[in-house]
């Protein structure tokens, strides 16, 4: 299965490059550091660092709090953040430039071995902290063989992705998820973890860090109205939902006249 995976990364690296290509012509930053996601041209190393993977921008400001405790109790300590998105590194670009000299970052290199192995031997992390459902069975593989430690930090899984774990790679991560340490955000989830494969030992259940996010001071406009009384939003709404909520909020306000939809 090891062999299968390897060489299926192989084939679609021409792929991946053609799929940076296309998302540039609508975002010209996508076609910028892609030698980083080789591991190659990689920032200089910071001695004693910890490496961080947050995809984009919603896991970065998930963990964002938790970064400030560790630069702040950990004065010696300093970060590799790593992420997939251009959205995601302009944001960690934004909190390395409140840190220059205890931050690096680039982008995530994809999962093969020679990738993997270039980046570990670049920065030598003294850990290896991964968000939510990153499990890249060469990295986590051949970090733990490095004897760098490796959470899933924040970790779910569905029972979707449980199924196709299990039929389809159950022996791929046979070895990475021996190693994995899960800080799963809810019962259920550290459940499917231990069904994967995770022995029990190496679970524990952790509040959800999107929760722990402090609030902005002052509060953006948005958000400020979204704590009125009698407010309700429409996210994520897809072509003709629109009109429909719009519909629902005209029939709640001969109830509640100063109702506020946020759509």
């Amino acid at each position: 299965m090891n062999i299968l995976y390897n060489l299926l990364l192989h084939l679609l690296a021409p792929f991946a490059l053609l799929r940076l290509l296309c998302k540039s012509r609508k975002n010209r930053d996508y076609c910028r550091h892609i030698s980083e996601r080789f591991a190659r041209c990689l920032p200089p190393a910071l001695p004693n660092g910890l490496w961080v993977h947050a995809v984009s921008v919603g896991e970065f400001l998930a963990i964002r709090p938790l970064l400030d405790s560790l630069l702040a109790q950990h004065p010696d300590l300093n970060l590799w953040l790593t992420c997939t998105t251009p959205t995601g590194r302009a944001q960690i670009a934004q909190y390395q430039a409140r840190h220059p000299q205890r931050i690096t970052y680039s982008y995530l290199p994809y999962d093969t071995i020679a990738n993997c192995r270039r980046i570990l031997a670049h920065i030598r992390p003294r850990a290896l902290i991964l968000m939510e459902t990153e499990i890249w069975p060469n990295l986590i593989r051949l970090a733990a063989r490095a004897g760098v430690p490796v959470i899933l930090t924040n970790a779910r899984l569905s029972a979707k992705s449980l199924r196709g774990y299990h039929r389809y790679a159950r022996h791929l991560l046979r070895e990475p998820l021996a190693h994995l340490q899960i800080n799963a955000q809810t019962r259920n989830d550290a459940r499917r973890f231990r069904k994967l494969g995770v022995p029990a030992a190496n679970i524990s259940i952790t509040p959800n860090l999107k929760y722990q996010t402090p609030p902005e001071t002052p509060l953006p406009p948005d958000i400020a109205a979204a704590r009125q009384p009698d407010t309700w939003i429409a996210a994520s709404t897809h072509p003709g939902e629109d009109e429909s909520a719009i519909a629902a909020h005209r029939i709640l306000q001969q109830t509640l006249p100063h109702a506020r939809l946020i759509l």
